[in-house]
């Protein structure tokens, strides 16, 4: 259990960075949990239903290690879960095991890089965006903007 701690805050800093922290959890879920999470970037309620945080909590997300498995429980909030996609990926890797997710019965391969596409959240909603960006796609990329806590757009 404790050596996953070391492993799981490198893959954070590695695919995130070192403003994002790691905190063995209160709570289990089929097995010890750790929060990966970014302080000071907890919301109020008005800001945070709108945009699927949970209100007075600092951005993140929970990584249980299951007798078998690693578990994610998938956030609501676009950034949550792009950054959540970008761990999952590099424990993957490391682990050389894909990430099953049981939302779509599927396990995707090792290497996969779907949410590790460039180093922001506006590169990787932009991904598919022809280049350069249009005003127009850039007029609907800002829709996301406000997902992202401060310094954390692109």
């Amino acid at each position: 259990m404790q050596s996953f701690e070391p492993i799981l805050e490198n893959c954070v800093i590695k695919t995130l960075d070192d403003r994002w922290k790691v905190k063995l959890a209160d709570f289990e879920d089929e097995g010890p949990t750790w929060i990966v999470y970014l302080p000071g970037t907890a919301v109020l309620e008005s800001k945070a239903s709108r945009l699927s945080f949970v209100p007075g909590q600092d951005v993140g997300f929970p990584v249980s290690m299951r007798p078998r498995d690693l578990s994610f429980r998938h956030s609501p909030n676009f950034f949550e879960r792009w950054a959540q996609g970008r761990v999952e990926e590099e424990l993957s890797d490391h682990y050389g095991r894909g990430i099953y997710s049981d939302a779509i019965n599927r396990t995707s391969r090792v290497g996969m890089k779907e949410f590790r596409v460039g180093k922001t959240f506006l590169d990787y909603l932009s991904r598919n965006f022809k280049k350069p960006i249009s005003y127009d796609d850039q007029k609907y990329l800002e829709k996301f903007k406000e997902h992202a806590p401060e310094g954390h757009w692109g």
